[in-house]
């Protein structure tokens, strides 16, 4: 993964087509983007190579008028398979408090 990190970043024509999925989605009706939450030595790895990932993410979700649910900052350290996959318990957790954030969130529009 490190070593992939530092060669692969998002592409313009990646970047648009994730926009333009973004606004088909909405049609359809609320949008959430989310990012998974990953191991810690993992996310460290993604930080250092990709340190705008959040800041990209948090603007897209700005600027299609979308929420953005970084489920990394809920679970700093979640217990993984292999730092990307979580075990089971914990996705069981993790879809749970998702859940009720979304619940939350669209309670309150």
């Amino acid at each position: 993964y490190k070593i992939s990190s530092q060669n692969s970043h998002p592409s313009a024509y990646r970047l648009k087509y994730f926009e333009m999925t973004i606004e088909l989605f909405k049609s359809y009706g609320d949008v959430f983007l989310i990012a998974s939450p990953i191991g810690k030595k993992l996310y460290e790895i993604q930080r250092k190579y990709w340190p705008d990932h959040e800041h990209l993410m948090e603007s897209l979700a700005k600027k299609h008028h979308v929420t953005y649910i970084n489920l990394q900052q809920y679970f700093p350290d979640p217990k993984t398979l292999d730092e990307t996959h979580l075990i089971a318990s914990e996705a069981a957790i993790v879809s749970t408090f998702l859940a009720k954030k979304i619940a939350e969130i669209s309670a309150a529009r």
